[in-house]
């Protein structure tokens, strides 16, 4: 389950850097209970040294006034956003007009992104709503898989990139879990 404590202690996670921090699963997968905060850049997974699986089950918040992306290359593997069915929160900037970019990537196999999280506006909500996105690297990357489960409740705008150049152009698939669908399969909010 998750840790109580462990390498970042109990406090929260603050990610402070212009580029991308790396965050890696070795020797088993991991899962990391922390809060994180996202003052400013964001993150990228990656399973470069071994092939691991990551869960973030703590809420994160972007707390700075640039954009985010959070970057997920576990090729063939997973990194989870929120533990099921008990999910966290992923709660967007009160500035206003802030990008949260994901992008689930494919090399060869596809990485999955899962979001169990709740994405939700400051409480604070901005006169101009954040934008949610995902594959924001210009069209140009071959993606991987998006699983949305949370029944996120934020205000803005949420873009949806397909790969349009390289060889082979792999699109990004997004999938919408059954806890976003009304009865008789309309959403009604959600993912």
């Amino acid at each position: 389950g998750p840790f109580t404590s462990g390498p970042f202690g109990t406090g929260t996670i603050v990610v402070n850097s212009a580029t991308q921090s790396p965050l890696q699963a070795i020797n088993a997968d991991q899962v990391v209970a922390n809060a994180i905060n996202l003052k400013s850049g964001g993150f990228t997974v990656s399973n470069a040294a071994t092939p691991f699986n990551l869960t973030l089950s703590g809420p994160i918040a972007l707390t700075d006034t640039s954009g985010r992306t959070i970057t997920d290359n576990t090729y063939g593997k997973t990194l989870t956003l929120g533990s099921s069915p008990n999910s966290s929160t992923i709660t967007l900037s009160a500035t206003g007009g802030i990008n949260l970019a994901f992008n689930p990537s494919n090399s060869g196999s596809a990485a999955t992104l899962v979001i169990n999280d709740i994405i939700q506006d400051n409480a604070a909500a901005p006169a101009t709503p954040d934008t949610i996105s995902f594959n924001s690297n210009n069209n140009s990357t071959a993606m991987g898989i998006v699983q949305l489960n949370g029944a996120s409740t934020y205000a803005g705008n949420t873009t949806i990139n397909g790969q349009t150049s390289g060889t082979p152009v792999v699109g990004l698939t997004v999938q919408i879990g059954v806890d976003s669908v009304g009865n008789p399969g309309s959403i009604v909010f959600g993912a």
